[in-house]
């Protein structure tokens, strides 16, 4: 009774031994040492797509919610930092730079023929919870030649949201040049000011999916939404017409041209004056409602790690 005793806490003893070695491994293969690693430098890039006003289309089905075109996509460029709070926590900053395009060209409302370009600027401070963490080993992936097998595939896979500051300048291209439209102040506002600011703020939330490509460089490819709190992104918001039949009269044919697009030219002459002076709207709306403008980022960026020195700062140094 006493051997059959022993045998049964022998077998008991080296299966939970062996149970806690495989778990022991998998940790180690697992951890991340983001204490030592915890600074990373981004760079990198990407595309935009733009939903607001101009070249929306009709709001109806999915189309209520979300719509892109690949000839309104455009390029974005971003430089950042982040920095480690634990294996799951990540904080980062980071400045992304280009531009957004619009035309009724490509929307429901080819009639009205307004074209946006916007240069902007946001300033990004984001949140980073990973969902898979990053990985000590088993997330160096050999692309060239690969002798990692697929089933030790396991992406670090994450969500963020944050805020950001935008800075935006929207400009149509009218008589071979792109004007800027701000401040021809093209829109009654219905707040009763006379232009618009450059300036908002916007909540970005998205996910993202990161791999080593080295020991200490790691690639993120990341998909943004971006909520912004204006209407004005592409210049056209939920106001309404100046007079601007008084504005042509008054000679400032320019901002009444380009406030008004109906008329179908592309450069001063005296046809589109004289129908500017005919037909130009003296009021009414001029937007199409009153939802704030989104946007989205598709993103591919390297993040290189940075030295820590002694008391965990940061050293604009990258491991080797």
């Amino acid at each position: 009774m006493q051997k059959r005793y022993s045998m049964k806490f022998i077998t008991r003893f080296i299966f939970i031994s062996l149970i806690l070695t495989f778990f022991a491994g998998s940790l180690d293969a697992q951890v991340y040492q983001w204490q030592k690693l915890r600074y990373e430098l981004i760079l990198g890039g990407g595309v935009t797509n733009f939903m607001g006003d101009v070249g929306a289309p009709l709001d109806e089905g999915l189309n209520s919610y979300f719509w892109t075109n690949p000839n309104t996509w455009r390029p974005v460029g971003v430089v950042g930092g982040r920095m480690a709070f634990g294996e799951r926590h990540m904080v980062k900053t980071v400045l992304s730079t280009g531009f957004f395009y619009a035309n009724d060209a490509y929307g429901d409302k080819r009639n009205n023929q307004y074209e946006v370009r916007t240069f902007f600027a946001e300033l990004s401070g984001q949140y980073e919870f990973y969902l898979i963490p990053e990985q000590q080993k088993r997330n160096i992936y050999r692309f060239i030649g690969a002798s990692q097998r697929f089933k030790n595939l396991r992406l670090p896979t994450y969500l963020f949201a944050g805020v950001s500051g935008l800075f935006f300048n929207p400009k149509t291209l009218f008589d071979d040049e792109w004007i800027a439209l701000q401040p021809l102040q093209t829109e009654k506002l219905s707040n009763g000011k006379d232009q618009y600011s450059r300036i908002a703020l916007a909540v970005p939330v998205g996910i993202g999916v990161k791999f080593k490509i080295a020991k200490y460089i790691s690639m993120n490819i990341e998909a943004g939404w971006r909520l912004a709190f204006t209407d004005y992104i592409d210049d056209l918001g939920s106001g309404d017409f100046y007079n601007l039949r008084e504005i042509a009269e008054a000679g400032d044919y320019t901002r009444a041209a380009v406030s008004y697009r109906s008329h179908g030219y592309s450069r001063l002459n005296e046809d589109l004056i004289e129908q500017l002076l005919e037909q130009a709207p003296t009021g009414g709306s001029r937007g199409s409602g009153e939802w704030f403008d989104q946007y989205q980022f598709v993103t591919a960026t390297l993040n290189f790690k940075l030295q820590t020195g002694r008391k965990g700062e940061p050293r604009l140094r990258l491991y080797r």
